[in-house]
């Protein structure tokens, strides 16, 4: 080991400097940050069928107002994710996390005692909307603070919270939604009793998630990038200490740059990026500043694919996903049967006998459908991991490219299948590629520069979160009136989705495309 003094000091490149820093607890550390912070994105933005089932009976809401459960909180995500991702970017990552995090977490506690349905939906849109954008902002984040090497497979492996997330809420529900307890509050007039108790756990990972949040390290990058070069690199410091047990005064690698000088220390950094002046500006024109060059040159043909993608992905697996309980409940109802079935005719079947697409307007409360939901998730969840440790060795467009197309055979094949077993595969192929999500969430935390990489991050996926919601309306339809339509029409859509996606970026090209976003100066 080299002594004190045996090393030089040098001006780096921010990513070097990064790897420097080495990959270790630290990155374990914000990783588990990210994926607590997915857990409560989820738990929050999806809840809402969950609750407006539990308090149908309480709140006296019909088939129409529960509905709006489902889309009300989509609206508030979407109304709101671009100005979080602005904020994020002129305010702070962490910062923001924490504030809307918190903001959350107060709102769900006073949504929980709603003495009206109205209230509880409002209340449920406002956390939505505050909470909404912190998946994607906590992504941010973690590409931020991940050395290049792990970047893109830490990003992926996040999106199997989501998916953990997803079961989980399941699996909640299923326990609490049928308890039979009800403790009357007489200040409010209200009893409390199992739907309740469901929101506040629902809650309860937004306290959790700002207050780990709390005790994490802004973006070393973006405090470059805001011009606090100093409190960048003491980050960077505080990072390397955690990654190796080593004092900050030597923050270096351990590798030989010649013979007589085998470390280096790190003692101002570059941000090799094109940046933009942070003095005080207009809140419309700072806005402006951070949207427009989405859609110029360097950056503008990755922006339309990947917006493109989303929607595709989105409106196909994703909006396929959310009938998931009802299909496989269909499944399952019909494996028995000695006939010969197609998955068109067992969803028929299991509309004839239990109307499942047309809600009664009572309230009964039937969780038998939230197995299949738990056991699928849990699934994917998985299915994810191995796909992100695969980009080790496969590059991200060919595993993106191979599961879409194969998803997309599946949802065209499914209605040709008059096994129950093999109509069970092949569904679960089909939405299986809802995990190309992930990758087109590590795809969008590389293509943008820093100032304006929150806002682009927390915009792209809207066009596919919009389209979703009404495909999902779509699909209930068509299942309804005219099935294999819903399998050929969005199995081909899914399978014109993989030739799409042969216009992402190599590795190659995504170097290529980060030397493009230097400074003129810097590139000469």
């Amino acid at each position: 080991m080299a002594e004190k003094g045996t090393y030089t000091t040098t001006r780096v490149p921010y990513e070097e400097a990064l790897d420097r820093a080495g990959f270790s607890r630290y990155n374990i550390w914000i990783f588990a940050i990210c994926a607590s912070i997915t857990f409560t994105t989820t738990f929050e933005v999806n809840s809402g069928p969950y609750i407006a089932t539990g308090s149908a009976c309480e709140l006296n809401t019909t088939v129409k107002q529960q509905g709006l459960f489902e889309s009300i909180p989509t609206l508030g995500v979407f109304m709101t994710m671009h100005l979080w991702g602005y904020l994020a970017d002129t305010r702070g990552r962490q910062r923001m996390l924490t504030i809307s995090l918190f903001m959350s977490f107060i709102i769900g506690i006073v949504a929980t005692f709603s003495t009206h349905w109205i209230v509880l939906l409002v209340l449920k849109c406002i956390a939505s909307a505050v909470v909404g954008a912190a998946m994607m902002t906590s992504l941010t984040l973690l590409s931020e603070c991940t050395p290049t090497k792990h970047r893109s497979t830490l990003v992926i492996l996040t999106y199997s919270a989501y998916l953990l997330a997803c079961g989980l809420m399941a699996a909640i529900a299923k326990v609490i939604l049928p308890l039979e307890f009800s403790f009357y509050v007489p200040i409010l007039g209200i009893y409390f009793n199992s739907w309740r108790l469901l929101n506040l756990i629902f809650a309860v990972p937004s306290a959790i998630s700002a207050v780990l949040c709390m005790q994490t390290y802004e973006s070393p990058k973006y405090l470059l990038c805001a011009g606090r070069d100093e409190d960048a690199l003491d980050v960077l410091k505080k990072i390397y200490t955690m990654n190796n047990r080593n004092d900050a005064d030597y923050y270096k690698v351990i590798g030989l740059l010649s013979n007589r000088v085998p470390h280096f220390q790190v003692e101002s950094l570059e941000l090799e990026e094109v940046q933009i002046d942070q003095s005080n500006k207009g809140f419309f024109k700072s806005v402006i500043e951070r949207t427009l060059p989405m859609v110029k040159v360097p950056v503008r043909r990755y922006f339309h694919v990947l917006s493109g993608l989303y929607t595709v992905t989105y409106a196909t697996m994703a909006a396929f996903f959310a009938t998931t309980p009802f299909i496989l409940d269909a499944i399952v109802k019909s494996a028995g049967s000695e006939k010969r079935l197609s998955i068109c005719d067992m969803i028929r079947s299991s509309i004839n006998n239990t109307s499942v697409l047309q809600k009664s307007e009572d309230c009964p409360l039937d969780t038998g459908a939230l197995i299949p939901v738990f056991g699928i998730t849990m699934i994917l969840a998985i299915y994810n991991v191995v796909m992100g440790i695969m980009t080790y060795r496969i590059s991200r467009k060919t595993l993106f490219i191979g599961m879409q197309l194969v998803a997309g055979l599946a949802g065209l094949l499914i209605n040709t299948s008059y096994l129950w077993v093999l109509s069970s595969i092949l569904f679960t192929v089909f939405i299986s590629a809802i995990v190309n999500i992930s990758f087109l969430n590590s795809y969008s935390v590389e293509v943008f520069p820093t100032y304006y990489k929150a806002s682009a991050v927390c915009l792209l996926p809207l066009g596919g979160r919009g389209n979703a919601s009404m495909a999902i309306k779509l699909i209930a339809r068509l299942l309804n009136n005219n099935c294999e339509l819903a399998f050929y029409i969005f199995g081909g859509i899914a399978f014109a989705g993989g030739f799409i996606a042969f216009l992402l970026p190599s590795e190659q090209t995504m170097k290529e495309h980060r030397q493009k976003l230097k400074p003129v100066a810097s590139q000469e």
